[in-house]
């Protein structure tokens, strides 16, 4: 039985679906914007690239998972669902943490969240990033610099480095 963070394949959208039909209302607003009903989660599943998503298995089951879309050209947009009992784990900030390692080897530029403004998990989780925040009618788009951040990484790199010389 896996468990761990792992990159999603074919194999894997049935354990996909079971992980988001356990989202309870509220949580399917929060991550669709919507009330999504059994149904438009399953199409969501079958038709959505795979390969962008990375999973959080423990014991072999789905338990947190990360989308990384392209959405313009340079731009990355992340979404995230964690299992309601394993919240505050610290799961989602490494998926999204894992995510900016994932698009930076695809020099993308720019990672974009959008959530409701309610959403305050999902804002806890972009705060630590450099990013500016946009609100309008109860929604968030939360755009982070990744150019930035990982110049920010580099000083703090050459930093340490130049402090054990």
């Amino acid at each position: 039985m896996k468990t761990g963070f792992f990159t999603l394949g074919e194999s894997d959208r049935p354990a996909l679906v079971q992980h988001l039909l356990r989202l309870n209302p509220q949580d399917r607003r929060l991550r669709f914007f919507h009330a999504a009903d059994d149904a438009q989660i399953e199409r969501f599943v079958a038709t959505v690239r795979i390969d962008r998503l990375t999973g959080f298995f423990l014991h072999g089951r789905l338990v947190g998972s990360a989308m990384l879309m392209p959405d313009e050209p340079r731009t990355v947009e992340f979404a995230v669902t964690v299992d309601e009992e394993l919240r505050g784990n610290g799961i989602a900030s490494h998926l999204l943490s894992a995510g900016i390692d994932r698009v930076g080897e695809e020099e993308a530029e720019r990672l974009v969240i959008h959530h409701l403004v309610e959403n305050s998990a999902m804002a806890a989780v972009h705060r630590k990033y450099p990013s500016q925040r946009h609100l309008e009618c109860g929604e968030v788009d939360v755009v982070i610099d990744l150019k930035a951040l990982r110049d920010e990484q580099r000083q703090a790199i050459g930093w340490l480095c130049g402090a054990e010389g």
